[in-house]
């Protein structure tokens, strides 16, 4: 199974929109959505979602599926992009590497892997690894900083960038690896 990685310099840089663009173009692919829960800290999301505050145990992994999910979250977003299976997995930061492999082991059978999330870049043997980075975005978060080591390239969005040129960027950096 191959398996990338996209990570971002901060929250809500583009990471979800990167990774279903990619889907769009992996047929058959799955995608796994990684959040590092920050108990005791502030949210860093934007909207505040709860999610770390409410994790009563080391990791929770959940199949997301039209039953479960919600509009517009990014788990349903990479299942609109047409991932094969989504998963969500929720882990205090010592748990993520367990739950890593466990999601990875359900999802051996797809030809390949969507990563979305920063912690998972040091603990995944990925085929490619990329960092999203939005233009007038403050400095990168620590997760960040150690992801954008293993990058092995850099997608910059801004505000102009239509999604046929994010598709365009997405295609540059998959044919090489992956084919069509």
């Amino acid at each position: 199974m191959k398996i990338i990685c996209v990570a971002g310099a901060s929250s809500g840089v583009g990471k979800t929109t990167v990774a279903c663009v990619m889907l769009r173009q992996l047929p058959g692919w799955a995608a796994l959505k990684v959040t590092r829960c920050r108990r005791g800290r502030p949210c860093p999301h934007p909207k505040g979602c709860n999610v770390c505050a409410t994790l009563t145990r080391p990791y929770r992994l959940l199949e997301m599926t039209a039953d479960n999910d919600l509009p517009d979250k990014d788990t349903w977003r990479l299942r609109e992009a047409g991932a094969s299976r989504v998963f969500w997995l929720m882990a205090q930061p010592e748990a993520v590497g367990r739950g890593l492999k466990k999601a990875l082991l359900k999802l051996k059978s797809a030809p390949g892997v969507v990563v979305e999330g920063n912690s998972a870049v040091p603990l995944v043997d990925a085929d490619l690894v990329v960092m999203v980075k939005r233009r007038g975005r403050g400095a990168p978060s620590p997760s960040a900083r150690a992801a954008a080591g293993q990058a092995d390239t850099t997608i910059i969005l801004d505000k102009k960038m239509s999604k046929t040129r994010i598709e365009q960027a997405c295609r540059r950096i998959l044919l090489p690896r992956f084919g069509e």
